[in-house]
């Protein structure tokens, strides 16, 4: 009674015999009893239960399928007889030492129970039951075959544990003769173990049972989807597969097939691993394997092709020449983000013999579906820039990735991509928004005004935003649009941190429709690829195309981690290389050489120069020193070059500006700009700016620096400070911004020689700014010596629409009375003093933004007095009127806004600006004096706060209009008035409508201007101010007034 079954060979069809057992051990227990007097001789594959199409989950290349056939039991009413029990045990123990050596002898398989006691997965076992644990198999024998360890293992417990082997290692079913030599911990009893006691494959692969030595760890080498293990930690299922149809392409198979749900609720899937595998034919000398190219068609149109060439491979079957028939592809843990769906077309294209029959079984793990953000559409054409950001200065976008609460420590726990502008002088981000996907590789392309990035992986949902998908990125909102994986070249992925370009594109830069990007870190292989963009013929929809860049058939390397362009020739991406990425070729003076590439992005041709010496120092002196990243790149709206640190803080100077002459030549001239230190920290970042956009981001700055006098409104301030000095020299420095919003400038301080930094210091001891204007000003103190002087450089914020920002310095002349020009100056000496402005932003107005401060001579000051007289052509003077002067300069020198806080009586104790004129008695009544002498050239407000009374009670009219003028004294000349137009915003002689003459004698200008009566006021407009100004006779004397002569006289 043997031959039970006997399979002659493992052959591809082992499988699908398995599922007969139970029922060939039921006809054979009949046939026993009708009296057929044997087992059938030998089963074949053919002869076993077939399977329905709609229920197999193995695709052939037949398309079809035949009518199962049918095993037809013998109908019977006798008895099955029962197996009379053996008188004594089939399996003894003998221990020698520490090995226990166990035989179990069943000559007529009843002990087996005829096959039924093994498990689902194909697996008899020995139950052990006794002391100590299993430690090792040291060898098994089965009727008469030494059996390899791949086919047995052994799993322990508190109860003893559990000695297993996999049918496929047997040459008859059930077996006659087992032996297992074991080496354990201590003395056992062992029994066969019931079909429920088998402990899985899983369990029993820690042991070593499945593990292949041609192969990663294999289980049950023929038993595909029988006694396999799915992957630890993805609980997937099997799919349907079906329409199979196999083609032979360049040698190997093209399988084309579709993928169906088993459930009705199921629709999305992670593809977890998939089983190519074809009929033995031991003439083949190829084996199936990778890499493997991957296609997935859905409606009509392809959403992935992808070279998977980082699978691990587990080989379940092998011909005699030791090649692959049989081999399961696990697509996760490493790919994590291949996702699929119901009803997809996949094509596989692995390597294989071209010959015979091929079949297919895929696994999936249930998904939910992505959110909308995450499908891949179409591109949005050109975007019109608003008046917005065209008055925004350059922007400079850093994009940042952070977990799920704002964190940034661990990368495979983010999440999201916030976008952000990084403004001059802050510590912070200015968030514009979020995205779910995680991306860089950022930058802005001129041609549409969209920014472009490269995915990254990401550490939740990595199949909805998977990596190396082409995203287009929306620079107001940071929303994200994406247009696919991008494809025609595979991205290396070797592992986490090794080679891996598909998973951590880190740089990027825009030429010409094509964005070029590499992964210049560590973790890449620095190769650069180029990715036509949409608007170009390149650019392909749903699938974007990549390329490797070459030169001469040569890979491009690309050693900097982020690129940007100079605006004079924006063909050349310039990038300063972190420490660790050197080209063992270029031969440099140590790791912390500072060195910036440049690669030609029309040919390839790449160059590089060290930043040494006197290139690496500022303007002030500082030094630029390497760093360990430099992970951001962009384009001032100027044409220089910025450069940020990536993924550290407090890493010294965060940015660096540099400006490039002649980016074009072979010995272009490279230099330090501005070093600053305030940049916000961020990980996992990149940047990118919309310096080189049409028309170029654009600011109007203006500078001026004056020489605080003594009788300067600001010195009265200044003398509060706790460490006023009188003997030091103040300077007002003002920078004006003009309508546009401008991104950041750099103040240049040439400090003449007379100021010695070491001996008295040049220091910032206030700033005030409009409202709402930033201050945070960097101000580093060092300096560099030149002839003449020294230099310093002071950072200045970003500046709103029409906004001043004023800075007060302090000096202290080193030779006090040496370079004494005036008596004023004769104990602190003075030197002219330059400053000069480079604007972040394309210049407007480039002629006013120096200015030098002179040294005051004998400052001319002016007494004046006011008369008023009856319109109607009265001499006398009109008493009992109230007059106020008020300061008019602006910060930057010019007229300032009227102001009604001015016109507070309540303030006018207190408020530098406002003049208070008294009056006259006696001869002197209806003469209004002021109580402080004026300056030339300074613009004054003439207000009158309350006018007199005529001869008969009636009050005279205030003036719908302040009269603004201011003097002017010229060397030796006659001094003039000018007057001032608000509207149109201009100086001139010419005299208002209400002033009737003007005439100069004994160097006294007098001006006549007429008043009138209340209900015969001309129509000269309205107030506009809430005060009316003064009409009467404006006399100014240089040198004296009119009534201090009359009291002479």
């Amino acid at each position: 009674m043997r031959n039970f079954f006997k399979p002659t060979t493992r052959g591809a069809n082992a499988r699908s015999r398995r599922p007969l057992r139970g029922v060939a051990a039921a006809v054979a227990s009949v046939a026993l009893v009708a009296g057929l007097g044997s087992y059938p001789g030998e089963v074949s594959a053919q002869e076993s239960l077939p399977v329905s199409p709609q229920e197999s989950t193995v695709a052939t290349t037949a398309l079809t399928t035949t009518a199962p056939a049918t095993t037809t039991v013998p109908s019977t009413s006798a008895a099955v007889p029962t197996t009379q029990a053996p008188t004594s045990s089939p399996v003894s123990v003998k221990r020698s030492g520490d090995i226990d050596r166990i035989v179990v002898d069943d000559q007529d398989g009843v002990e087996w129970g005829y096959g039924s006691k093994a498990s689902d997965e194909d697996i008899f076992a020995i139950k052990r039951t006794g002391e100590g644990s299993i430690e090792e198999i040291v060898k098994v024998v089965i009727d008469g075959n030494m059996i390899e360890p791949e086919y047995y293992g052994f799993v322990n417990n508190p109860e003893g544990g559990y000695l297993a082997f996999d049918l496929d290692a047997l040459t008859e079913i059930p077996p006659r003769n087992v032996v297992f030599e074991v080496r354990t911990a201590g003395t056992a009893d062992y029994r066969i173990a019931e079909n429920f006691e088998v402990p899985n494959a899983r369990d029993l692969s820690e042991s070593g049972y499945g593990r292949n030595p041609n192969a990663n760890a294999t289980v049950n080498p023929e038993g595909v989807g029988q006694a396999r293990v799915a992957v630890p930690g993805y609980d997937d299922i099997e799919l349907g597969v079906s329409g199979l149809q196999t083609t032979f392409v360049n040698g190997n198979p093209e399988l084309k097939f579709q993928v169906n749900r088993t459930s009705p609720l199921d629709r999305y899937f992670r593809l977890t691993r998939f089983v190519v595998k074809k009929d033995r034919n031991d003439s083949n000398t190829k084996s199936i394997a990778g890499p493997v190219r991957v296609r997935v068609t859905r409606n009509g149109r392809t959403v992935q092709d992808r070279v998977l060439d980082r699978l691990d491979e587990v080989n379940w079957g092998s011909n005699a020449r030791n090649q692959s028939y049989n081999k399961e592809f696990k697509v996760v843990p490493n790919v994590k983000d291949f996702r699929i769906e119901h009803g997809d077309t996949i094509i596989l294209n692995p390597q294989g013999p071209p010959n015979g029959n091929y079949q297919v079984q895929v696994w999936g793990e249930r998904r939910s579906a992505c959110p909308s953000e995450s499908a891949v559409v179409a591109p949005l054409g050109p975007r019109e820039v608003t008046p917005a950001e065209i008055a925004s200065g350059t922007r400079k976008f850093v994009s940042t990735s952070e977990d799920a609460s704002g964190g940034t420590s661990n990368r495979n726990a983010m999440i999201r991509t916030v976008l952000n502008l990084q403004n001059q002088g802050n510590a912070n981000f200015q968030r514009l928004g979020t995205s779910n996907w995680i991306h860089n590789g950022l930058a802005y392309n001129p041609d549409d005004n969209w920014l472009y990035a490269v995915s990254q992986y990401r550490g939740d949902q990595p199949d909805c935003y998977p990596a190396a998908h082409l995203l287009q990125v929306d620079p107001t909102t940071g929303s994200v649009r994406n247009l696919g994986p991008l494809t025609g070249v595979t991205l290396p992925m070797e592992s986490a941190t090794s080679n891996n370009d598909h998973e951590l594109i880190n740089s990027g830069v825009i030429h010409n429709g094509t964005l070029f990007v590499s992964n210049s870190a560590t973790s890449g292989t620095r190769q650069m690829y180029k990715i036509p963009l949409p608007g170009t013929q390149g650019f392909q929809a749903g699938l974007p195309r990549i390329e490797k860049m070459t030169r001469n058939g040569s890979p491009v390397w690309a050693r900097a981690e982020d690129y940007a362009q100079v605006r004079e020739d924006p063909k050349y991406a310039w990038g300063l290389v972190s420490k660790y990425a050197f080209d063992p070729g270029w031969n440099l003076d140590g790791a912390n050489t500072l060195v910036i590439q440049r690669i030609n992005l029309e040919t390839g041709e790449t160059d590089h120069y060290s930043i040494t010496g006197d290139k690496a120092k500022a303007p002030n002196g500082e030094v630029l020193r390497q760093q360990t990243t430099w992970g951001k790149a962009w384009t001032y709206g100027n044409g220089n070059l910025g450069f940020g640190v990536g993924g550290q803080a407090n890493a010294g100077s965060s940015t660096v500006q540099i400006q490039v002459d002649n980016p074009s030549s072979d010995t272009p001239s490279i230099h330090v700009v501005q070093l600053l230190p305030k940049a916000p920290f961020s990980y996992n970042t990149d940047a990118a700016s919309d310096g080189l956009r049409n028309p170029p981001p654009a600011s109007d700055l203006k500078i001026v620096k004056k020489t605080i006098t003594p009788d300067d409104p600001d010195w009265a301030q200044l003398s509060q400070l706790p460490d006023f000095n009188e003997y030091s020299t103040y300077w007002k420095v003002v920078v004006e911004n003009g309508d546009s919003f401008n991104s950041g400038s750099t103040l240049m301080e040439y400090l003449p020689s007379i100021y010695d930094p070491d001996n008295g210091g040049f220091q910032l001891v206030g700033t005030s700014a409009s409202e709402g204007q930033s201050q945070n000003i960097h101000n580093p103190g060092s300096y560099k010596k030149v002839d003449g002087g020294s230099v310093f450089q002071i950072g200045l914020p970003v500046m709103k629409p029409n906004s001043t920002l004023s800075m007060y310095w302090r000096a202290k002349a080193f030779t006090p009375d040496a370079f004494a020009p005036n008596r004023e100056f004769a104990r602190q000496g003075c030197a002219p003093n330059s400053v000069e402005l480079i604007n972040n932003d394309e210049e407007i107005n480039p002629d006013d933004n120096k200015s030098t401060s002179s040294c005051p001579g004998e400052i001319p000051k002016f007494d004046f007095n006011i008369k008023k007289v009856d319109a109607s052509g009265g001499a006398s003077s009109l008493s009992g009127a109230e007059f106020v002067i008020v300061n008019a300069e602006s910060d930057a020198g010019g007229v300032a806004p009227a102001d009604n806080k001015d016109l507070d009586r309540s303030t006018w104790p207190n408020n530098k600006k406002v003049i208070l004129l008294t009056e006259g008695t006696g001869d002197e009544k209806g003469f209004y004096t002021p109580e402080q002498r004026l300056r030339p050239d300074t613009p004054y407000r003439l207000y009158e706060a309350r006018s007199p009374l005529d001869s008969d009670g009636r009050r005279y009219s205030l003036l719908t209009q302040p009269v603004v003028f201011r003097v002017k004294a010229e060397g030796d000349k006659q001094p003039s008035i000018e007057f001032y137009d608000e509207q149109r915003k201009t100086w001139s002689t010419a005299r208002p409508t209400e002033v009737t003459g003007i005439s100069v004698q004994e160097n006294t200008i007098i001006m006549g201007v007429a008043n009138v009566r209340q209900g015969n006021l001309p129509k000269t407009g309205g107030i506009g101010i809430g005060v009316t100004t003064v009409l009467g006779l404006l006399i100014v004397a240089a040198g004296g007034l009119i009534a201090n002569k009359r009291r002479r006289a």
